[in-house]
């Protein structure tokens, strides 16, 4: 990797973490593969364990979590074989103790690398036994680096082609800013809908575990994480949910005793999401105070829009 190479990788990563919306989720996919294809380039041979940038190596968990979320979106498949590969080789424990080695421990632990090579069975008659249970853990065994090695190779190869299935303007805006004027969905109360997601996991979890119950909640969990995104796109959670009534309102017709709380839940949701995007109805968003005087002389307050107040105040002049 050039040096030019490795810090527009650098920039990248820095830019995925810091959950920027730039550069587009492809680049940020493909960028996730140039980092493993380092990292693995980087794994030691005889004489280090890695030699790798240190910002690099302590974000590699942070990384894996991030590509964890966007297979969400992609073939299950996908998501299943780079979990695989993680739990097979151990990724996050080996890199959690590769980054919390110290230059003194990694030159102990290659200290007696070199002995081993040179002494065999007499290298401990050279070197003090006084290395901590950190150095001694087989997971930074020669053995075991070969493995992440080439499990790294891997995962390189699984990123690269899961950029292939991210379209970039899948993950764009949502087109909802022609219509800020009368419908805003950034006006929709995220905890209020997170609230009622819950409640309808918890009434479905009540029920007999079905195929059908397993989708409803696997669906579920995905729109859960788009909802507490910081910037979530509105289209796919208006699109899941819908579909997700559709299906609980057919499984209530097959079984109302058991689906028609589901369905009331649902619905609710929809009504919500419905009711709090629209400008107009929802006075709770950007509109001013206005105390009101009680018998009590307890100041309250209530919520109007603008042309209220200021019919008001033209009566009262």
């Amino acid at each position: 990797m050039s040096e030019m190479e490795f810090e527009e990788l650098k920039k990248n990563i820095e830019h995925l973490l810091d959950g920027r919306d730039y550069p587009s989720n492809k680049i940020k996919m493909l960028s996730v593969s140039q980092y493993y294809r380092y990292m693995s380039e980087s794994i030691a041979s005889d004489e280090i364990l890695i030699n790798c940038d240190k910002n690099l190596l302590i974000n590699f968990e942070a990384i894996y979590l991030w590509l964890q979320e966007q297979l969400v979106y992609l073939p299950s498949h996908l998501k299943d074989q780079v979990e695989d590969i993680f739990k097979t080789a151990k990724l996050c424990e080996l890199f959690a103790i590769l980054s919390s080695l110290s230059e003194k421990e990694i030159w102990s632990i290659n200290r007696r690398r070199r002995l081993n090579s040179s002494f065999g069975i007499f290298a401990g008659l050279f070197s003090r036994r006084n290395y901590s249970e950190l150095e001694e853990s087989q997971l930074v065994s020669g053995t075991h680096l070969v493995e992440a090695k080439v499990a790294l190779t891997r995962l390189c190869q699984v990123s690269k082609f899961a950029a292939s299935k991210v379209e970039d303007n899948f993950y764009t805006n949502d087109g909802f800013e022609e219509f800020s004027d009368r419908y805003d969905p950034n006006m929709i109360n995220k905890p209020k809908i997170i609230a009622l997601v819950n409640l309808l996991k918890s009434q479905l979890n009540e029920v007999q575990t079905t195929d059908d119950v397993k989708l409803i909640l696997n669906k579920l969990e995905v729109v859960e994480k788009e909802i507490n995104k910081r910037s979530p796109h509105w289209g796919l959670i208006f699109s899941t949910f819908f579909i997700i009534f559709g299906f609980t309102a057919d499984l209530k017709t097959l079984d109302p005793t058991i689906y028609t709380k589901p369905f009331e839940t649902i619905e609710s949701i929809l009504f919500n999401l419905h009711e709090d995007g629209q400008v107009e109805r929802n006075t709770s968003y950007r509109l001013p105070h206005k105390p009101i005087k009680r018998d009590s002389k307890e100041r309250d307050y209530a919520l109007f829009r603008n042309e209220e107040l200021e019919l008001e105040r033209t009566n009262e002049s």
